[in-house]
């Protein structure tokens, strides 16, 4: 099977996150025995041997909704995460426009909408776009702009000097094609602003999922951007998250180590294990000692 990014066919497999509600979908649906993870050893993305099934996703995401426990708590931490992520996104991507006024923001997957907020404090003018209808009423509460729905269902009557992705673009079945499309919403002189998180770190529990569509990593990302018609202008990375802000245009793909990249993958599970989890395990204990 060729690569759904760079047309390859070599790749090797990975290891992959095994969920019993998750197996427990795909086996009702006929779908556990294909399923399995694999690393393109020209681009260096990993992508699952055949994309999600939508019936599937949508179960999984209902039952995620389910979860039990302190929902109050688990909102208001998932909003203090949001509030971290917006501040990160103003200070590396904002000093991007150089022009002398504030300029148009569009935050794809915007969850909260804090991101959106905190760019419209700046002046800039700011909307947002989810899918996800359960958000619009903290949108509504934060007073921004923001549209339910997918992306190449709305119409905006003129193009923006920032769109950004964060932490959603491995969650889109067809990032090349998607990203492709985004290029008529950029202004000349625009940027396209992805934030991934680092899946490969040793502070990372968790490897790739069924409702991941891809794994990409900082320089396999960029190698994508390159395929879907980007120029990388910016690479930076904070703790375990990569940063990266690219133009429209054309630019040679970068020199991907596969092999490197590959490794990471199938150690992963181990460094958690040796590092990760005893880090995590360490900051819990600091955060109940300081009352966090």
């Amino acid at each position: 099977m060729a690569c759904i990014i760079c047309g390859s066919a070599r790749w090797e497999p990975v290891p992959f996150d095994r969920n019993a509600a998750t197996d427990a979908i795909l086996q009702r649906r006929g779908l556990a025995a294909t399923y399995n993870w694999r690393l393109c050893m020209r681009c260096g993305n990993a992508t699952p041997a055949s994309p999600p099934d939508p019936g599937a996703l949508e179960e999984i995401w209902q039952s995620n909704r389910k979860t039990p426990g302190d929902q109050a708590s688990q909102w208001a931490y998932r909003r203090k995460i949001a509030e971290i992520g917006a501040q990160r996104s103003w200070d590396v991507f904002a000093s991007l426009h150089k022009d002398a006024h504030p300029g148009r923001f569009l935050d794809i997957a915007c969850g909260h909408g804090m991101t959106v907020k905190l760019f419209q404090d700046r002046g800039w003018q700011a909307e947002g776009n989810d899918i996800d209808a359960t958000m619009k009423p903290f949108h509504d509460e934060l007073g921004v702009s923001t549209r339910i729905g997918p992306v190449e269902n709305q119409n905006w009557d003129e193009p923006f000097d920032l769109i950004q992705i964060a932490y959603a673009i491995y969650f889109i079945t067809d990032p090349k094609a998607y990203l492709g499309r985004l290029r008529a919403l950029i202004r000349p002189g625009g940027h396209l602003a992805i934030v991934i998180a680092d899946h490969l770190a040793y502070t990372c529990s968790g490897g790739p999922g069924y409702y991941h569509t891809f794994i990409p990593t900082a320089d396999s990302l960029q190698h994508l951007l390159s395929e879907a018609g980007y120029k990388t202008v910016l690479s930076r990375k904070i703790r375990d998250t990569h940063f990266i802000a690219a133009t429209v245009g054309e630019s040679s793909p970068p020199v991907v180590d596969t092999h490197a990249i590959l490794r990471s993958h199938r150690s992963r599970a181990m460094r958690w294990r040796l590092l990760g989890a005893n880090r995590a395990r360490l900051r819990a204990l600091a955060g109940k000692v300081l009352g966090r």
